[in-house]
């Protein structure tokens, strides 16, 4: 496994960060929220993988990601 981590935030809005918005890989039910400073982190198996990006009242953003065992 790999781990995936960051910060989601607004560039509109000066990059204020999002709490509470949900990271999800696109076609399973592995999820994360993000904390109350945007961060998350979300363990994958190695691969390439889409993450999608939500968040109330936003349009999703999908990210292709590929990892390697072991990395971060």
């Amino acid at each position: 496994k790999g781990t995936v981590s960051g910060t989601i935030t607004d560039k509109d809005l000066n990059n204020e960060t999002l709490p509470f918005a949900t990271v999800t890989v696109k076609g399973t039910t592995n999820s994360k929220q993000t904390d109350i400073d945007g961060k998350y982190s979300i363990d994958l198996n190695a691969g390439t993988h889409v993450l999608v990006f939500s968040f109330l009242g936003y349009e999703s953003q999908e990210e292709k990601i590929t990892i390697a065992a072991g990395e971060k």
